[in-house]
């Protein structure tokens, strides 16, 4: 018992040290129940686990990662100066661009489960280089009571213990908070399915597209010439020899074994492992070449989709550790790195251009802003920088300043007669009369409310016609005050029925009757 126990130990002091380049589980894995061995690695070979992997990590490494400076006022701005903008957008080392080291980080996540890369830092401990490093070298280890470290082997099988402030770890789903589980472990017998699926295709129009059959002999055959008979028949009747004639002798017969497509489920099988691949990258299915239930109408709401509940949680799991990582605590108050989803979220040109134009003419976007979406120059000068503000909108509580600041420059060149002001006098009557009539229809018969209606009517009147009446009588050689003089026409005519050009006919004519009477 005791040599077996040394055998095995041995054994497995060999795997890991003698022959560290020998690892199995790295392309293949362990079997699945279809027979077909599945790992990290291998698992790609399906082609709809390729597809997802490659759509979610080429989506999300070919995105801006900006280091952002924060703002007093809470806003935001590119620190395109920081050292590590170069790093994080052109290059994690002289041999790695930024785009591959990050898609390989995120396609290590997917199929493991966790993506490595160890950090480079100068004197200053700014980080210089990210160097991706495969996850069947690494392993997560505590050290101490709250601690992580990460064991990385050579291939010389030799281990170095690297500190987790110099190893940037993007883990998946995982139940402690430190490594993500495997997906390619985790739903092996479903990739599984998918690869045996997929060989048993390759081998079926292999042979012609036609199953296995039976050779029947009349009398006994050695096993020897059994081994021969078949080797013979297979040669000749698979690959390019397929279909052609077989001539048998001593009364040998061939039975064909028919297999019924439908019983088969060929295809029916292979639209099933799709479906399940994207079930478990939660990612479209259209994404992966399904596009059985696919539309013009939802295939635009699917992409949104795939940003914001694909997309946009593996970034949250990057930026997490970037900021974490890669800046230092002072650093993290002033600055944040974050991916800029905007670029996958724009829609078609139309329903872009309506938005903007929205933002445009609510006064929170201005033409530089809108020109940087869409990725042109900003244009000469400031004007690009200006916000406009609707006419028809303004703060309640400046209401009064607003009317005056309006009413005064009308009111600052005095006519020599009533007619130089019935142009003015018909403008604020329409504004008048538009509004007592607005607040006469919100009342809606109601007493207290129409009454009401009909003071807020008369305060306002008061207000817009004053200064403009005071000036017309001045005109006439008289001398009231507007705001009186407006208040008690407007309480005689409270009751009646005035459009705009009637009030003002009979301002105009009450004005020069009262002149003339004196």
């Amino acid at each position: 018992m005791g040599k077996i126990s040394l055998r095995r130990t041995f054994a497995r002091w060999l795997l890991r040290n003698v022959t560290p380049n020998w690892q199995p589980s790295f392309y293949t894995g362990p079997v699945s129940d279809a027979g077909v061995p599945i790992g990290p690695q291998s698992s790609l070979t399906l082609a709809a686990v390729w597809a997802a992997v490659r759509a979610i990590s080429e989506s999300l490494a070919s995105l801006p990662l900006p280091v952002f400076r924060r703002l007093p006022d809470g806003g935001k701005e590119r620190d395109r100066m920081h050292p590590l903008y170069p790093l994080l957008n052109l290059e994690f080392s002289p041999s790695v661009l930024s785009l591959n080291g990050r898609e390989a980080l995120l396609a290590h996540c997917l199929t493991w489960g966790n993506g490595y890369a160890q950090i480079a830092r100068d004197g200053t401990g700014t980080a210089r280089k990210l160097w991706v490093i495969s996850p069947s070298r690494v392993t997560a280890v505590k050290v101490g009571t709250d601690e992580v470290a990460y064991d990385i082997k050579a291939d010389d099988g030799k281990v170095t213990q690297l500190p987790a402030a110099n190893m940037l770890h993007v883990a998946g789903l995982g139940f402690d908070g430190i490594t993500g589980y495997s997906p390619a472990s985790m739903h092996r017998n479903t990739f599984g399915h998918g690869v045996a699926v997929r060989k048993f295709g390759s081998t079926f129009f292999k042979n012609g597209a036609r199953a296995a059959g039976i050779l029947q002999h009349p009398d006994a055959m050695s096993q020897e010439a059994q081994d021969r008979l078949k080797k013979s028949v297979t040669a000749a009747q698979s690959g390019d020899s397929a279909h052609s004639t077989m001539v048998l002798e001593e009364g040998i017969t061939w039975n064909q074994i028919s297999v019924p497509p439908e019983e088969a489920q060929f295809l029916e099988s292979q639209r099933f492992s799709v479906t399940d691949v994207a079930r478990i990258y939660r990612i479209p299915p259209h994404m992966i070449g399904d596009l059985e239930h696919a539309t013009f109408s939802n295939i635009e709401q699917q992409a949104l989709e795939f940003v914001k509940f694909t997309i946009a949680p593996w970034a949250k799991r990057l930026e997490g550790e970037l900021n974490r990582k890669l800046l230092t605590e002072v650093e993290r108050r002033t600055h944040v790195i974050e991916h800029n989803l905007e670029g996958l979220l724009r829609g078609d040109i139309l329903t872009r251009y309506t938005a903007y134009n929205m933002g445009r003419n609510g006064g929170w976007l201005s033409s530089n802003e809108i020109r940087r979406l869409e990725n042109m120059n900003p244009l000469p000068g400031d004007d690009g920088n200006t916000y406009l503000v609707p006419r028809n909108m303004a703060p309640a509580d400046r209401l009064n300043e607003l009317i005056d600041a309006e009413i005064a420059p009308q009111a600052a060149t005095p006519a020599r007669s009533i007619e130089g002001h019935r142009a003015i006098i018909a403008e604020q009557c329409h504004r008048v009369t538009r509004r007592r009539d607005s607040l006469v229809d919100q009342a809606a018969g109601d007493a207290v409310e129409l009454d009401a209606a009909l003071t807020i009517s008369r305060a306002l009147a008061c207000k817009v016609l004053a200064t403009t009446i005071t000036a017309a009588a001045s005109a006439l050689g008289d001398a009231v005050d507007g705001e009186a003089w407006v208040y008690e026409f407007y309480t005689r005519h409270m009751s009646d029925e005035f459009n705009a050009a009637n009030m003002a006919d009979a301002i105009c004519r009450e004005l020069t009757r009262s002149n003339s009477d004196e």
